[in-house]
């Protein structure tokens, strides 16, 4: 996705802060934890589509990604909403 492709870009910059539009002042570390969320998200959302499930019942079996499993900044709904946009992206 175009948005993985943008923090993967910004994480390989080896920066020691970014400042979003929106939220905290992100470190290194954590922007390679949202890189690495959004490509776990990416291996679900192609899992699933090939599983021919649907995001509701992807996101039921959702495991977040290591280190990531205590952000609260995502609604109830983001897993179920990002892999429904897999899903749209890969047809």
């Amino acid at each position: 996705s175009t948005l993985a492709a943008t923090v993967r870009e910004i994480a390989d910059r080896k920066i020691k802060h970014q400042v979003a539009g929106h939220g905290p002042v992100a470190d290194a570390e954590s922007i390679s934890l949202y890189r690495d969320m959004l490509d776990h998200m990416e291996e679900a959302g192609r899992r699933s589509h090939g599983k021919g499930q649907t995001p509701e019942e992807a996101a039921k079996e959702f495991k977040a990604h290591a280190g990531t499993a205590d952000w609260h900044v995502f609604q109830d709904t983001y897993c179920q909403t990002a892999i429904a946009a897999w899903h749209r992206e890969l047809g």
